[in-house]
């Protein structure tokens, strides 16, 4: 069920922003803009990729620090587990939730037990933290 939900997602993403190629001005020199565009087309989605996460036990906690920074707790062991692929499609739902028109804003994924920076998106650009043994 894992991999139809990551790669349902993926499809999604490159679909929404393979169209946005032309109707993004400036994403050449701004990716985050294009990224940011996509946030608003695919909103539900975003929404629901957290909440499915959130039933499975992977987000413990989520919610929005300030206007532009968006925290996700999760499970750090559950994290682990996750397809990098599923990783980045999370954190960025995350980011959705505070991405502005201008695409600047950040999400932050951290652990429940250790409570470490696992992951980052910012402007757009996902980043994985290596493990804190």
């Amino acid at each position: 069920m894992r991999w139809a939900f990551i790669i349902l997602g993926v499809m999604i993403l490159v679909s929404v922003v393979g169209r946005l190629h032309h109707y993004v001005p400036g994403q050449e020199d701004k990716p985050a803009l294009a990224k940011a565009a996509m946030c608003g087309v695919a909103e539900g989605i975003h929404e629901a990729m957290i909440e499915r996460a959130r039933e499975t036990g992977l987000v413990v906690a989520s919610g929005a620090r300030d206007a532009s920074t968006y925290s996700l707790e999760v499970d750090e062991a559950m994290w682990q587990r996750e397809p990098v692929e599923s990783k980045e499609l999370i954190a960025i739902a995350g980011w959705c939730q505070v991405a502005g028109d201008d695409g600047r804003a950040v999400a932050v994924v951290i652990g429940n037990t250790g409570k470490n920076e696992l992951a980052s998106v910012i402007e757009g650009e996902f980043a994985e933290r290596a493990p804190v043994n």
